[in-house]
């Protein structure tokens, strides 16, 4: 009996010697794995977050036991063939990277489903949908008359007309319509008997008013410019020179800036480039504060003997320029990035990067800061190609937080997902109405268009609201360090 409890009492031992230090070792990320020089091996995780949540996730076509959002744990170094299900929804898969004491995250995952839940949001068909850029409202369009104009507040999803019926200021034909990102109000360049005439438009949330302000422009514009909610200072772009406009006191001053080759505005200051190529800083009186390209022989390089520029400020230290011809530069090394066929551009300011879209392709332009090197020449941002399959892009828009990028190549809207460790996902998704816009409300996830069919204003959900959004990564981990730190 003594000699049988003498062997238990080893074998207990000799398991806890063996199983509490594998047991330490596990917590802090190690497994056994024979075959390997010292058998111990560090492991990896991958993080995975999904909307809507709640989603299946298989490793190998074996199911884990845990929906969306969950963490993976234990894994060896190594690539997994990930599939994420979840009914009514088309399903996620790709090979993910795991390597020892990192984490893999997929923070970003949009499911798109299976049928999109389409709601049509007017009875009656339209000829065109105009977008205002980052503004609570577009316009639509049933003819080519002002009194054709409707106003679309798309928080409220309500449709109003521009101008009631019979009234003078309705008719004609509009020739050109001047926006500005983010403003509540347009001007239109009118066709009507006898000469042309110029509205202003500021919309409400009640009703709109509508203002001959045809005394301001004495000359057609090439651009019209100014800061969203500042009508005040206006400014019209024409060959080599620039008139500001007060539409509030019905005035102009005619030849406010002579030999200039483009203008931008940004906070209360004017982005000059002049006819010698140098780009200056004016506050709205004309007087300089800043010359930001002092060079010469640089600038005439960089935008060439002539040509008018469109200047954006995307913030006080970025600056994009677009040619005539579609050349894209920027106020950064190397500073010319396209020679041609730009079509369109948008700024996301927290991540530092932009989208950019030619007739076939969609890049990212990232201006965030590379980390220093030793190397003799600086590098600058690049523009990375995602998409380059396209027939007729024309427009393109930044969804949930910059991970995916929706797109309208001729009358397909399709989703591209580009936060992966792989070849980006694309999904298309619907046909629109051709030769006509669509918008983009990253507020609701919703995107307006004109249905293919039945021309009517519709909308479908892109990006789903109906619940909190999941903890980043990120966020999780100033939670749970611990158990990152167990790695």
């Amino acid at each position: 009996m003594l000699l049988l409890r003498r062997i238990f009492f080893y074998l207990f031992l000799a398991i806890y010697l063996i199983a509490c230090p594998m047991t330490i070792l596990y917590a802090l990320g190690y497994i056994l794995k024979p075959g390997t020089e010292k058998g111990l091996v560090k492991t990896g995780l991958i993080y995975i977050s999904t909307v809507p949540s709640g989603a299946s996730v298989y490793i190998d076509n074996k199911r884990y036991t845990r929906r969306t959002p969950a963490i993976l744990r234990d894994l060896l170094p190594g690539n997994y063939p990930i599939r994420i299900s979840l009914k009514n929804y088309r399903s996620w898969f790709q090979n993910i990277p795991v390597e020892a004491e990192k984490a893999t995250a997929l923070e970003k995952i949009l499911f798109v489903p299976t049928e999109l839940k389409r709601e049509q949001l007017s009875p009656e068909p339209f000829e065109r949908l105009i977008p205002i850029e980052k503004s609570r409202y577009f316009l639509l369009a049933t003819g080519s008359r002002p009194g054709d104009l409707f106003i679309c507040d798309w928080k409220q999803e309500k449709i109003r007309p521009l101008f009631q019926k019979g009234d003078p200021l309705g008719e004609g034909n509009v020739l050109s319509f001047y926006s500005v990102p983010g403003g509540v109000s347009f001007l239109l360049l009118v066709h009507v008997r006898g000469g042309e005439k110029y509205l202003w438009v500021e919309m409400g949330d009640k009703e709109c008013r509508v203002e001959d302000v045809s005394v301001c422009f004495p000359e057609e514009p090439l651009q019209v410019v100014w800061e969203s909610h500042d009508k005040n200072h206006l400014f019209s772009i024409h060959d080599n020179y620039v008139n500001r406009v007060d539409i509030a006191g019905r005035s102009v001053v005619p030849r406010y800036l002579e030999n200039i080759r483009g203008l931008g505005l940004f906070h209360k200051s004017i982005y000059a480039l002049r006819g010698d190529s140098l780009l200056e800083r004016l506050d709205y009186d004309r007087k300089p504060k800043e010359m930001l390209l002092n060079d010469a022989a640089l600038g005439s390089s960089l935008f060439g003997a002539k040509g008018l520029f469109q200047i954006h400020v995307l913030d006080n230290d970025i600056i994009l320029f677009q040619g005539a011809r579609g050349e894209l530069l920027a106020n950064r090394l190397p500073y010319r990035f396209l020679e041609e066929g730009t079509i369109g551009y948008e700024y996301y300011a927290s991540r530092e990067r932009a989208l950019v879209w030619r007739k076939e392709d969609i890049g990212i332009l990232a201006f965030s800061k590379p980390a220093k090197n030793e190397e003799i020449f600086e590098k600058g941002p690049r523009l990375h190609w995602v998409y380059q399959r396209g027939q007729k892009i024309e427009q393109a828009f930044w969804v949930y937080e910059g991970s995916h990028i929706l797109f309208r190549d001729e009358n397909r809207v399709s989703l591209l997902e580009i936060e992966t460790h792989g070849k980006p996902h694309l999904y298309s998704l619907l046909k629109v109405k051709r030769k006509t816009d669509v918008f983009y409300a990253e507020s609701t996830g919703k995107l307006y268009y004109l249905d293919s069919e039945s021309e009517c204003l519709s909308s479908v959900e892109i990006l789903p609201r109906q619940e909190i959004l999941p903890l980043t990564f990120t966020e999780k981990n100033e939670k749970k360090k611990s158990e990152i730190e167990g790695l």
